[in-house]
C-alpha cells in the first residue's frame, strides 16, 4: 500500500467526499429551480392568453367579460331537520295498561 489508512487519512476522504456531494447536490438544485421557473412561466403565459382569449370572446358576443380565477362561490348552508320526540314503548309500559 502507498500510504497507511489511519484515522486522519480516513477523516480527510470523508471530508472530500462530503464536499463533492454537496457541490453535485448543488448543482442539481440550482438545475431543478431553473426548471421550475421555466415551466411556471410557461403556465402564467398560457394563462394569461387563455384569458385574453376568453374575453375577446366575450366582448364579441356582447357577454360581460370573464372574472379571474378566484371567484368568489356561494355555499348554500343546508337546514338542520327538524327535531320530532318518537314515542317509544317499553316493557313497562306494554305490561301496565289500564283497565
Amino acid at each position: 500500500m502507498l500510504f497507511g489508512l489511519d484515522r486522519d487519512t480516513a477523516i480527510i476522504t470523508a471530508v472530500v467526499i462530503c464536499v463533492v456531494a454537496t457541490a453535485y447536490l448543488y448543482r442539481e438544485l440550482k438545475k431543478s429551480r431553473e426548471e421550475i421557473d421555466q415551466v411556471k412561466s410557461f403556465i402564467e403565459r398560457e394563462v394569461e392568453e387563455s384569458q385574453a382569449y376568453m374575453n375577446a370572446a366575450a366582448a364579441s358576443s356582447m357577454m360581460p367579460p370573464l372574472e379571474t380565477p378566484a371567484q368568489k362561490i356561494e355555499v348554500m348552508e343546508e337546514e338542520e331537520p327538524s327535531m320530532v320526540p318518537e314515542k317509544r314503548i317499553t316493557r313497562s309500559s306494554e305490561m301496565i295498561q289500564p283497565q
